[in-house]
């Protein structure tokens, strides 16, 4: 969901409607969002300055939804504000208007100049279906549509069909392990984006498989096979992920001589199979005909390889691997490995780093059917992920338990793609809590499609309140809060929503606190914070809260400072932004409603479907 500025506002003293686009010029919208993204220092002391009383790991987003709040208003986006991919039906697109729909006549002429045509219209959603030569490709022609006049959105048209199910061959031999986490229903809500980077610390990656590679991330820094660390960051090469063995005993036995060299290479080849299978799971692309698919359709997978081909490897390199994934960008971090009960420093210095950094570290809980709780899933805030058996409802009898658990995931005799260097097939069938942490991690990088906002901590506590919790038995919390379930959590999206502040003589002291109301209720909480000059303000409403007091899309909301309840601003939820800028006015008298873009995106609506019988 892209966040969009806009704005009209009302300021007090008057009915002067001014446009409060304090973000001046493109240059420095551009700017703000480049360092957000980079994480840089300012953006860093924001983040920590929040108000620790945000929820849902809110105080380590603040910074990013100020530089999201930036990306400019006129952008494509799809049906829930995602920018579209090149998906869909050829030659066909959905275009809002804002303000409703052109004259058929002048519509005609202005869609005639640009090769286009109207195919048809729903009037009462501002929408228009317009057909293009299907030649042309997706992506260009969305970006002559965005400019023309009044359009505020342009997605994808699809055709119908069974829905939430892939046209993957080999998706039957997977469909019982992803009914049992909800896969199904959380495709009909969010089906993945190529903006969330996910590492997988393991063997490296086939990436003979079409579905895999198309899925797999590419370093923007990186010149390939030129023998040059280009962009600096300490791995030679890597282009797609980074080899982290160190060790001439090794190189020798597994015949690669890669592993023996003293600096980080881009070689990320799959000679023992098991991080394939692991990335497969995570992220295969879906739906595009071919082999299976992955919980996330649409995912970065990034590639760091710390085991060799007897599926070995220390933890001092896959601590390497974390930080590297951590400084190149990556949200998640799936770790199908570990093994004893004996913490390591190193170890939890790299995993502190990542969860400061608001980095989900998803971990297995290991495979020696006891009470323990293997490193690194036990370091305390990593999702530690439990095996169910073929049933998706019972323990593994493999799967350590114990109170460190987080989730399940089914984790026996499920499909999975293969290294061809290790099963000819190209398929092979996988038993393991190794093999149920990329479950859990796909179903994370669904979440943080939905929502770029969320932090580690957040997808950490909705993955863990979808999950449908089971009988424990004679193995105490084997899982955890329950069986992931990818519809659930979806459905517990919580909205966020950030911009400008003022109480219309200028901009509000940092950290005041700030409400949104609507028909008499608080529907979320938020705070005013700096950020580049200005006085921003974010409001995070959880999705049960949503349900239960906030209406809908249209409803009329009133901005409020608890300390000040005279200072309120009007204003109405609408689809299609989720950014305001506040200007809180002094009542009386009472401010009419404002039609800001302005939207509080409540829960995905689509039937839950409960435990598995």
């Amino acid at each position: 969901m892209k966040r969009s500025p806009a704005g009209e506002v009302l300021r007090a003293g008057g009915a002067l409607a001014v446009i409060a686009l304090l973000l001046a010029s493109g240059g420095r919208a551009r700017r703000a969002e480049g360092q957000a993204r980079a994480g840089d220092a300012e953006a860093t002391a924001v983040a920590a300055a929040a108000p620790a009383q945000m929820d849902y790991g809110l105080a380590a987003r603040v910074a990013r939804a100020a530089a999201m709040a930036r990306v400019p208003e006129r952008r494509a986006m799809t049906e829930g504000g995602e920018a579209a991919p090149a998906a869909g039906t050829p030659g066909r697109a959905v275009v809002r208007f804002t303000g409703g729909v052109p004259p058929r006549g002048a519509l005609a002429a202005l869609l005639a100049g640009i090769g286009a045509r109207e195919r048809g219209r729903i009037e009462p959603l501002g929408t228009v279906l317009v057909s293009f030569d299907p030649g042309v490709p997706w992506e260009s022609m969305r970006g002559v549509l965005i400019s023309l006049p009044g359009v505020v959105e342009v997605s994808p048209d699809g055709d119908d069909g069974s829905s939430g199910i892939p046209n993957d061959p080999r998706y039957p031999d997977q469909a019982w392990y992803m009914d049992a986490i909800g896969a199904a229903g959380g495709w009909d809500l969010e089906t993945g984006s190529g903006d969330v980077i996910v590492a997988v610390i393991d063997s490296g990656a086939d990436l003979g498989h079409a579905g895999l590679a198309a899925n797999t991330w590419t370093n923007p820094g990186e010149v390939a096979a030129d023998g040059v660390d280009n962009d600096g960051n300490g791995c030679i090469d890597d282009v797609h992920g980074c080899l982290f063995l160190h060790d001439e005993a090794t190189a020798e036995s597994c015949n690669n001589p890669a592993y023996a060299l003293s600096e980080p290479t881009g070689d990320i080849r799959d000679d023992y199979g098991h991080g394939t299978s692991v990335a497969s799971l995570i992220g295969t692309r879906g739906n595009d005909g071919q082999e299976i698919t992955g919980v996330a359709w649409r995912v970065s997978l990034m590639h760091l390889k710390s085991l060799d081909c007897t599926g070995k490897g220390s933890r001092f390199d896959s601590s390497a691997a974390i930080v590297y994934a951590v400084e190149n960008g990556a949200r998640i971090i799936n770790l199908s490995l570990g093994g004893g009960s004996a913490r390591i420093p190193v170890q939890d210095a790299a995993i502190a780093f990542a969860q400061a950094r608001g980095v989900l570290v998803v971990a297995a809980v290991g495979n020696a059917g006891g009470a323990r709780v293997d490193f690194p899933a036990a370091i305390p805030g990593v999702l530690a992920v439990g095996a169910t058996d073929a049933s998706g409802t019972a323990r593994a009898e493999f799967s350590n338990y114990g109170p460190e658990v987080g989730v399940a995931a089914p984790g026996e005799g499920m499909l999975a793609l293969a290294s061809f260097a290790t099963n000819g097939s190209g398929y092979r069938l996988v038993s393991g809590t190794s093999f149920s942490t990329p479950l859990v991690s796909g179903v994370a990088a669904l979440l943080l499609a939905a929502d770029p906002l969320l932090d580690g901590a957040a997808l950490h506590a909705l993955i863990e309140a979808g999950a449908v919790d089971k009988a424990d038995g004679p193995a105490a919390n084997w899982d955890g809060a329950g069986v992931v379930n990818a519809q659930r959590s979806l459905q517990r999206l919580p909205a966020s929503f950030a911009g400008l502040a003022g109480d219309g003589y200028g901009p509000l002291p940092p950290n005041t606190a700030i409400e949104a109301l609507v028909a008499g209720k608080v529907c979320g909480r938020g705070a005013t914070f700096e950020f580049d000059g200005g006085t921003w303000y974010t409001l995070n409403v959880d999705a049960a809260v949503a349900t239960a007091a906030c209406g809908s899309d249209g409803a009329a909301v009133t901005l409020r400072l608890p300390a000040q309840p005279g200072l309120t601003f009007a204003t109405t939820w609408l689809p299609g932004a989720n950014r305001a800028d506040a200007f809180l006015a002094p009542a009386p008298p009472p401010r009419p409603a404002v039609p800001l873009p302005f939207r509080l995106r409540l829960p995905l609506a689509a039937k839950d479907p409960g435990p598995r019988p």
